[in-house]
This record gives structure tokens, sequence and C-alpha cells, in this order.
């Protein structure tokens, strides 16, 4: 509605029920998974709540969404993936992904919003699952498998473990169509949404943009002896997000590996990821304590502020609305 119209004008009496939908397709808002067994929608201009997603019996340890914002999905460490109506908030499927012992380490989903993909270190095992009807599609072992993430077309699939073994899989027939094998101690890993690109965080050497497809390095991330603990890369793969154990944020330019802003991170911060703030583009930060930070990635100004959970945040998730 616009100017002095109400209500009234649509048809709506006073004795009517009204259900308000925020719709924030066209907002720029931040998924997180925090602790506190909840996953949240966040705006990326202030930090206030869009949405709460609320029903995992335990902490929620990470989140995906598809490029649109209709499908949510959240895995917890009680072994069990739910999936959200991105536009209401419901949750539209829950599906026991991983036994209470072995927990999800990661979860991925289709653009499309067809197959979600769960990775289980303690338990071995990659599988898909189909987000119609919660059935297992595919079950593959993968020795301590750290993360997994899809090709664009959703025809590919890629898990990485923390031996650094990584491998390429066929989601319509489940073969396995390349391994590398590392023999290297990874602790986090990051997917292009192009699917041309990963980042690879080894420990105690530099961070390693990667082909998907061949395993060729095509950029090396020095951080002067510090080992990255979680990394972050923008949609088209040509930046990149690091937080060090030495505290500090750098966010890179992936073509040249060249550190183009340093922030002297708090030492509370457990996730980043890029976000778009007040039409910029902004390294949204999660922490220990639940707060939410919003940072100007061409200034390192603080641009918003939020203390968003009552425990740690996790995972972020954030698809910009400008191109990176």
């Amino acid at each position: 509605m616009t100017g002095d119209s109400s209500l009234v004008d649509l048809g709506v009496s006073d004795s009517s029920t009204l259900t308000l939908v925020y719709d924030f397709h066209y907002a720029s808002v931040v998924l997180t998974a925090s602790d506190d067994h909840a996953a949240k929608l966040l705006s990326a201009d202030t930090g206030e709540e869009v949405m709460t997603l609320l029903g995992h019996a335990d902490a929620v340890t990470h989140a995906a969404m598809t490029p649109n914002g209709d499908l949510l999905v959240t895995v917890a460490s009680d072994g069990f993936a739910k999936m959200w109506d991105g536009g209401t908030g419901v949750c539209a499927l829950t599906v026991r992904v991983a036994s209470a012992v072995s927990g999800v380490d990661s979860v991925a989903i289709t653009p499309c919003g067809t197959y979600i993909a769960t990775a289980s270190r303690e338990g071995d095992t990659v599988c898909l699952w189909s987000v119609g009807n919660g059935e297992c599609v595919h079950w593959r072992y993968h020795e301590e498998v750290l993360c997994v993430g899809f090709s664009p077309t959703g025809r590919l699939m890629m898990s990485v473990s923390v031996s650094g073994s990584r491998k390429m899989w066929d989601v319509m027939s489940g073969d396995c169509l390349r391994t590398l094998d590392e023999q290297r101690v990874v602790l986090d890993v990051a997917f292009a949404l192009t699917g041309e690109s990963m980042l690879l965080a080894p420990f105690a050497e530099s961070v390693e943009m990667l082909s998907m497809r061949t395993g060729e390095r095509l950029a090396s991330l020095n951080h002067g002896g510090a080992t990255a603990t979680s990394v972050a890369l923008s949609p088209c793969g040509l930046t990149a997000l690091t937080l060090a154990d030495d505290g500090v944020i750098r966010a890179w330019s992936a073509v040249i590996g060249e550190c183009v802003l340093a922030l002297e991170a708090d030492a509370m911060v457990r996730s980043v990821c890029f976000a778009t703030c007040e039409g910029e583009v902004a390294i949204a930060t999660g922490s220990e304590g639940g707060d939410l930070r919003m940072w100007s990635l061409s200034s390192g100004r603080l641009l918003c502020e939020a203390r968003s959970h009552a425990g740690a945040i996790r995972a972020l998730v954030c698809i910009p609305e400008v191109t990176l």
C-alpha cells in the first residue's frame, strides 16, 4: 500500500484475521545457525530479527539456502535436518540424517531445491536426500568427511574430508567420478556458487583456492604462519574471506592471492561470510556470544551490530545482492 491507502480500501473489515508474511527475497538477510538450538534470518542492514526457525532439540551446526531464498535447510548435533519454507518460516520436513552420536558437520542444497546433501565426519558418510519426501537417495562412504557442496546445475556433488581427500560424485547415479587424495589436516572448506572453485584451509599451511573439477591450485593465500579456521568464498569466486588463529579476518583477491583488507577480530568470532549491508559489500561475522556484526569490505568500518542469539553462532549463510 502507498500514500493514504488503508486495509479498508482492500476490503478488510475490523473483525478480519490477518496473517502477515515478511517477504525477504528482495531484502538482504543472513541465515544463522546457533548453539541455542535456533536458526534465524536477520536483516543484514540492521541486525534485526526477520524470522526465527525453532524446532531443533540440539545445537544447530550448519545451514544452507537456495539462491532465491525459497527453501532453507538446517542441521543439528542430534542428527536431524529440517527444511523450511523461506517465505513463511514453516518447517516443511524433518529428517534424521545421522545418528545423535555422529552428528552432522555440513549440509548443502541444490540451487533448484530438489536435493540436500549431508556430511558426517564421525559417521564417515555422504548422503543425498530428496527434499520432496525426505528419502535417502544415495549413501556413500567417505572417511572423516568434513564438507559437501553442489555444482550450479545440481548434477555434481563434491565432498572433502579432514585428511584432504576430495571426491566428486554424480548426483543421479551416486557414482564417484574422481578422487584426489592429499595427506594433510583440513579445518574448513568453502565453495563458490558458480561451481568453478573452492577454498581449502589446511592446518598450519596457506589457504588454497582450487579448481573444483581438476584440483589445480589457482591461488595461495599466505597468512604468515597463522592457521585459517573458517573460510568463505564469494558467489563468483573472485573474493575470499579467512578467519585465522592470529585473531585477524582477512579479505583476499582470490585471483591474485593478495590480501585487500585485514580486520582485528574479536577473539569470540566463530564464523564469517559475505553479505550486502546498506547497499555495499560487507563481511558478516558471528561470535561465540551470539553477536552478529557487519563490516564494510571496502573500508573495514563497522556498519551494524546486534545481539542475535543466546549461544554461539556456528555458521552464517548469505547470498549477497552485489556480484563478487
